[in-house]
């Protein structure tokens, strides 16, 4: 008996096709952003960054099956019912992945099979990445943001088509160092 699939490689496992799948649902019904919070602990600078990737569909069965493609890969997501203003829509389901490991280790899975929105995984690896350095260099949750993970941050809303950049270009150490003006 011979194994017809020798020699071809484009045979793909069950958990390419589930891969691949995933990659093509945040290529069209996903998002991958950064966005900036106020949060009170941070009292230099009065913000945070807030990575995250979200799946958004109406179809229950979708929303199901992304989320078992996750668990498949130890990547938790959270799922929110979200009704549509003046009810005229149908509601629509929301799957967050937010943790920085579970975001780096969803992207890199997913990277080879993801195309319209590659950039942007990208440049959110980048940043997810040098955030989990500075974790487990035991700076925690209070490290000040780079001029880098600023410009990520802007790239990243840039590809997404936000142009508004509504809070300050500079980084948290750049805010800090800044001598104060005589008045």
């Amino acid at each position: 008996m011979t194994d017809e699939t020798m020699g071809n490689q484009q045979v793909k496992t069950d958990r390419d096709c589930d891969l691949a799948y995933l990659a093509g649902a945040l290529d069209g019904e996903g998002c991958f952003t950064v966005a900036r919070k106020a949060d009170v602990r941070y009292k230099k600078w009065g913000y945070a960054y807030s990575p995250a990737i979200y799946f958004t569909n109406t179809n229950e069965a979708f929303i199901a099956r992304v989320c078992e493609i996750l668990d498949g890969q130890n990547v938790h997501g959270h799922i929110v019912a979200r009704k549509q203003p003046g009810g005229i829509n149908k509601d629509y389901y929301v799957v967050t992945v937010g943790r920085l490991a579970d975001i780096k280790t969803l992207l890199d899975v997913l990277s080879p099979w993801l195309v319209a929105k590659k950039g942007q995984a990208q440049l959110l690896y980048r940043f997810v990445s040098g955030r989990l350095a500075k974790n487990a260099e035991k700076w925690k949750s209070q490290n000040p943001y780079t001029e880098e993970e600023i410009s990520l941050v802007q790239q990243i809303r840039a590809l997404n088509g936000s142009s508004k950049m509504r809070y300050p270009v500079e980084s948290s150490e750049a805010i800090r160092q800044a001598p104060a003006i005589a008045g």
